[in-house]
């Protein structure tokens, strides 16, 4: 009874606030990802706290801004973006998603989970974006929305930190390693969470002039010392917290691909920069003979070439899904069904069956298909096209939202960075936030 009341009170205020402005009823969303975890059931159907949040938005959108859905084709309509030929290509890939999950939900093995997955993963994610894309109208717009990822960022962080501290509530059997795993119920969910976030933070920290080391210092400074100014400056507090606190946080899961993925995409976000590939390149020379002459080099390299304990899973894992895919290359598995699907090919009894191969592209192979992968393919170029245009145009912040997708596909490659409620909803605003940054339409 107290969950439900819990639940009512909690919808029923972020309706009214939605309602009062849209805008921060995104941002709410945007910092609540995690809410996910706290489920429910509405007559036997499971749902979630975020997915209720996602569906009161879509209600207040509708009847708010309804008249657009009607129009959003025109040319001079916000939701109608400049960009070229791309332009068709982009609502080829939506609306291709959307009709190659329906027929991998008619695939898959059991219709009721499959039907969960396409509504989390494919429709509720492609909801929020349609609705950041037409909310987002300014930079000072998509700011509050990135802010409220970053504000979701720093809980899970937090959480994260003072469960390692207190060493209470580590779920089995992260507790024997002491891998905390805050509020989810394993550490790499954290990391998977994180990591795109820090490498946000870090890329608008370093790039940004408003977001500069010193305008972090002054902002700190004034937030210390306020009797001194009348006027506050918080330039940079908020990247710095993410990375004060997600860095460590991520350390504590023991994420190891995480932390090679941030560094990666930093790396190639550094290339690319006209100011910082010099810079780039020294760093990373310095990081590599640092660890050519460290005692941690065995371990190092056995873990970047996968021939440590969790690569050998991985290993087998691909191993196992290459043969499956052999038999079932157009359909996959279907959505949700790889668990099922996978066990008459499952030949290592000492290794769980996940719910995915671990894999970026697998992952897509086995849940939508072999068009699924080439959809995944083609947003990745348009995506990568639109970040370079960001990069040309020397727009910091969309540099910094196309590191931070570059950052979840370098972690997918031994790891989920998409299927998971709180992942595919950040994707899809990231992607959003990083064509709405783009287009000349917007101020």
């Amino acid at each position: 009874m107290v969950f439900q009341l819990l639940l009512a009170i909690s919808i029923s205020l972020f309706g009214w606030v939605a309602w009062k402005n849209p805008l921060r009823g995104l941002v709410l969303i945007a910092a609540f990802l995690p809410c996910y975890l706290l489920r429910f059931n509405v007559f036997g159907i499971p749902s979630t706290f975020l997915e209720a949040f996602i569906l009161v938005m879509a209600i207040v959108w509708i009847v708010k801004r309804g008249k657009i859905v009607f129009r959003w084709l025109r040319p001079s309509h916000p939701l109608r973006l400049p960009l070229g030929k791309g332009e068709r290509s982009i609502a080829f890939i939506v609306i291709g998603m959307i009709v190659v999950a329906i027929v991998s939900v008619l695939v898959a093995p059991n219709t009721m989970s499959a039907l969960g997955a396409f509504k989390a993963f494919i429709i509720e994610p492609i909801v929020l974006a349609v609705i950041a894309l037409d909310l987002c109208r300014s930079k000072e717009d998509r700011e509050q929305v990135v802010k409220g990822l970053f504000a979701g960022g720093i809980f899970v962080a937090t959480t994260v930190i003072v469960q390692w501290v207190l060493n209470v509530g580590i779920p089995a059997p992260w507790d024997i390693e002491r891998r905390a795993t805050g509020i989810f119920p394993y550490p790499n969910a954290a990391g998977l969470y994180l990591a795109p976030l820090i490498t946000m933070a870090i890329v608008r920290l370093v790039t940004h002039p408003s977001t500069s080391a010193a305008a972090f210092a002054q902002g700190v400074k004034k937030l210390l010392f306020p009797e001194r100014s009348h006027q506050r400056t918080f330039g940079g507090v908020v990247e710095g917290l993410v990375i004060a606190l997600g860095i460590p946080a991520i350390l504590l899961t023991q994420t190891e691909a995480a932390l090679v993925a941030i560094p990666a995409a930093i790396s190639v976000t550094g290339l690319l920069l006209p100011n910082w590939h010099k810079r780039t390149i020294i760093a990373g020379a310095i990081i590599c003979i640092a660890i050519l002459i460290s005692p941690l080099r065995p371990m190092v390299i056995e873990k970047l070439t996968l021939h440590d304990y969790s690569g050998e899973i991985r290993r087998t894992q691909w191993q196992e899904t290459a043969e499956f895919l052999k038999d079932h290359p157009l359909t996959g598995a279907g959505l949700s069904g790889y668990p099922t699907a996978i066990a008459p090919y499952h030949k290592e009894p000492s290794i769980e069956i996940f719910q995915d191969p671990h894999n970026i592209l697998l992952n897509q192979w086995v849940e939508l298909g072999l068009l699924g992968v080439l959809l995944l393919l083609i947003a990745m170029y348009y995506g990568a096209k639109t970040w370079v245009r960001s990069i040309r145009a020397n727009d910091v912040a969309a540099i910094a939202i196309g590191a931070a997708l570059l950052t979840m596909i370098i972690h997918g490659l031994v790891d989920v960075p998409y299927w998971k409620n709180d992942l595919a909803a950040m994707t899809w605003i990231l992607a959003a936030l990083l064509l709405h940054a783009t287009s000349s339409k917007t101020k």
